[in-house]
Parts: structure tokens; C-alpha cells; sequence
């Protein structure tokens, strides 16, 4: 009998965990609390706001930063684009959901559009949103390099990228040294230790 009770009160909280989480996170982002602040502290992650960062694309270099909470517990990553506001990736509200977002276990990018910042409405938005998506920036939002997996192959001197500079994650790919530095076109491809890493983020 015990054990039966116990097994239906699991799967309860089993199951009333994405309601808990869902109400946390609308908590945070009411700012309220008490004792509701209190509940939505319970299902907190502490986030780390990586430095900015920019994303090369056709139409020059863009703005971008991750918030990284201290365990991917959702396993997904969420990409957040500013509306039309000067501040882009720094306009608070969208800094203040970035944080609520990634404090609920998500791994958070902001982007921002430069024609959004400009007030201005183009076709050229879609082109900066696809290739900030491309291979580096996807091998970010997937946990790479040591995002999501603490194997300590991270370059210490830049985070989150490899030393491997057969990587595309290598850290001069999002950079203006690339030519110089690796002396001819830039990687494109992961190497065996992403591939090793997606495996075993995918597996978890």
C-alpha cells in the first residue's frame, strides 16, 4: 500500500512539474514577492550573462549574447530577437525576460536585428537571423564548446570556444583575425570532439 502511495504521489509531481515551472517563470517575470517569490526561487537556476559578443553576417556584424543557467535543465535553447528598439540585445525588457527565461533552465541568445534598431522594416532582417544560425552560432546554441558538457576543452582565453582550430568552432570563425590567424578560408565543419559532445548532449 505504501508503495502504491508512493508511486501516485511521484508521478503527481511528476506530472505537475512543467505547471510548476511555468507558473515560476510568469512569477519572475511579474517580479512579484512573498511567498510567490519564494515558490519561483524554488525553480531557479542561477544564470551567468555572457560578455556580447558579435554574429558575422551578409549584412556586416550583429550583436548577440547568451545567458547560460547553471544547469541546461530543459535541454533546449531559445533565441530571442528585440522588436524595433535602438537598444537592441540591451533593452531591458528583453534582457530582463533573457534572464527569467535561462533562470527556468533554458540556454538564452539574443540577437539583434541592426534594420530593427534602425526603425526600419527590410528584407534584410531574415538574412542575419539565418546566418547567425549557421554552423558556429548552432554549435553554441547545441551547448558547444562546454556550454552544456564540462569536458574542459574550452579555450580558457575564450569561452565557449575550441582550441582545435580545424573546429568551426574555433573562436577566430566569428571574427575579423580569421584570415590571418588560420591562414586561409575558415572551417566549416565540427571536428571528432563536437561531434563526440553533440552525441552525448543528444543522449542526455
Amino acid at each position: 500500500m505504501l508503495i502504491l502511495v508512493l508511486v501516485v504521489v511521484g508521478g503527481a509531481i511528476y506530472l505537475g512539474l512543467p505547471f510548476a515551472r511555468a507558473t515560476a517563470l510568469l512569477i519572475r517575470v511579474s517580479n512579484m514577492t512573498g511567498t510567490a517569490g519564494s515558490f519561483a526561487e524554488a525553480f531557479s537556476f542561477p544564470v551567468t550573462k555572457a560578455a556580447p559578443h558579435t554574429v558575422p553576417t551578409r549584412q556586416g556584424d550583429v550583436p548577440a549574447q547568451f545567458y547560460r543557467p547553471a544547469k541546461n535543465a530543459r535541454g533546449r535553447t531559445l533565441l530571442l530577437i528585440p522588436g524595433i528598439h535602438s537598444m537592441g540585445i540591451n533593452e531591458p525588457r528583453l534582457a530582463a525576460l533573457a534572464q527569467d527565461l535561462a533562470a527556468g533552465g533554458y540556454l538564452v541568445m539574443t540577437l539583434a536585428l541592426p534594420d530593427l534598431m534602425a526603425y526600419s522594416i527590410t528584407t534584410k532582417s531574415p538574412d542575419v537571423i539565418e546566418d547567425a544560425c549557421t554552423m558556429h552560432e548552432s554549435g553554441h546554441l547545441l551547448g558547444l564548446v562546454d556550454l552544456v558538457l564540462n569536458t574542459g576543452r574550452q579555450d580558457p582565453e575564450h569561452p565557449g570556444h575550441s582550441r582545435n582550430r580545424q573546429s568551426v568552432m574555433y573562436y577566430a570563425v566569428e571574427s575579423g583575425l580569421v584570415a590571418q590567424l588560420l591562414g586561409g578560408p575558415p572551417p566549416t565543419e565540427f571536428d571528432d570532439a563536437d561531434r563526440a559532445d553533440l552525441a552525448t548532449i543528444r543522449a542526455s
